[in-house]
């Protein structure tokens, strides 16, 4: 009679009897523990609490996020800083800063921003460890090309859970290197840009502003949709094509311009608001239970 022990079977076998995952990964997710416990590390404090049955807006949250400064093009193009020179950490006014006033002016503080004292942090630094951003915003309206430094940099920083925005119209110069730039940083063939779907947890219910369905058309009447890159079944480099960082120079309350009226200029803040939180928010189920090594 021929007897099969669970001694001589290998491990994966062994794994997929007793329905569990090689090596205590995150299950369906192909996330180690390993790295689970490296995004928990990096994420772990942006957000206060774990929620409650009062939902998102009655969280706390405090973050610091940056522009991206990259060789070549023209990073700084929807920003403005103290005395015009451009001085990367003397940026005042424009898209980010803006986006993060009124996320914290809307929260009524619950979530602290850098708004009063947003710099740009160069891709290639270490600093982007021990400052742990959300995400980094980049825009811009030129070409450019990404050194070996900063794509590897990058890679790091978006394995550890981190997100890469990129902002910019459609067909711009600068979408079109963000996207190809994109897949060097993340260049597994498997995974391509996916669109962003009408059911994601930005247009729900339970988003920070549920009045915001659809993706929101942007200045110029722009409405691409939004893309993004995944690890682990969570977004890892966003792309808006509907230039949103020159939306965000203006003030929702401000005359109109183009087809920037208040209304309209409001729903593109609120839009940044939602995936804001979605950014700070969507690795904490999956890592809560990680285990620390």
């Amino acid at each position: 009679m021929l007897v099969t022990s669970t001694l001589f079977l290998p491990l994966k076998a062994i794994c997929a009897q007793i329905s569990v995952e090689p090596l205590s990964g995150v299950k369906g997710t192909g996330m180690t523990a390993a790295a689970a416990a490296g995004i928990k590390g990096f994420t772990g404090g942006w957000g206060k609490g774990s929620g409650s049955s009062a939902g998102i807006r009655a969280r706390e949250f405090e973050f610091t996020a940056y522009m991206g400064q990259y060789d070549g093009g023209d990073w700084n193009s929807t920003i403005s800083t103290v005395g015009g020179s451009f001085d990367p950490d003397k940026i005042n006014n424009g898209s980010l800063p803006n986006l993060l006033a009124y996320i914290s002016d809307r929260s009524k503080g619950k979530i602290k921003t850098n708004h009063k004292n947003v710099k740009a942090i160069n891709l290639s630094s270490s600093d982007i460890f021990s400052l742990k951003p959300p995400f980094i915003f980049l825009t811009g309206s030129k070409d450019f090309v990404l050194t070996e430094p900063e794509v590897e940099n990058l890679r790091k920083y978006v394995s550890l859970g981190g997100a890469i925005w990129g902002d910019s119209a459609k067909n711009s110069l600068f979408e079109i290197a963000f996207r190809r730039e994109m897949k060097r940083v993340l260049p597994d063939r498997d995974k391509g840009w996916e669109e962003l779907p009408i059911n994601h947890p930005i247009f729900s219910s339970t988003a920070y502003f549920p009045e915001v369905k659809v993706v929101p058309p942007g200045l110029g009447f722009l409405k691409e949709p939004v893309y993004c890159l995944k690890i682990y079944g969570e977004i890892a480099v966003i792309c808006t094509a509907n230039d949103y960082g020159n939306m965000w120079q203006l003030d929702p309350n401000q005359k109109s311009i183009n087809n920037a009226q208040p209304p309209a200029v409001d729903i593109t803040y609120k839009f940044g608001v939602n995936l804001i939180i979605h950014l700070l928010t969507r690795w904490e189920s999956k890592v809560k239970s990680a285990i620390s090594l």
